[in-house]
């Protein structure tokens, strides 16, 4: 029996609407993030290797943790914001315990995404360029 002054349990539908309330408030907080490298307002690690020389947020790399002296650094391309709040965001990348370097967007625009589509450029049917994809015969 239920005490009175007790309210009565959720229902199914109403804890329904209660999940879904949380997981649509909870997914627009999230920044749209480009998932293909090579995009203007794509974020995450970049292989630098080949490319003109990275304008960097900090000389010296970030580190939240403990990151082995022998592995190389990385770099990322992140949004202001998480720079400046990496101890909270540095697992969103997989980066904790990393040692990280921070690429400026001016170099990420100007400098990575050309030289980017440079190399990944092939001709789509119409004529056009087509950047991120490889030509067949290297497939």
């Amino acid at each position: 029996m239920i005490p009175t002054g007790t309210p009565p349990p959720p229902t199914w539908p109403a804890v329904n609407r209660l999940l879904l309330a949380t997981i649509v408030a909870t997914s627009s907080a999230a920044p749209a993030i480009a998932t293909e490298i090579g995009q203007p307002d794509f974020y995450g690690r970049l292989e630098v290797d080949g490319y003109p020389q990275p304008q960097l947020i900090y000389r010296q790399p970030i580190t939240i943790g403990r990151a082995p002296g022998e592995r190389p650094p990385i770099y990322l391309r992140v949004p202001t914001n998480h720079v400046e709040h990496w101890s909270k965001r540095c697992l969103d990348y997989n980066a904790c315990d990393e040692r990280v370097f921070f690429v400026s967007d001016t170099w990420y625009k100007r400098e990575y995404v050309p030289h980017y589509r440079e190399l990944h450029r092939i001709e789509g049917a119409d004529g056009h360029k087509l950047a991120g994809r490889r030509p067949r015969e290297e497939r």
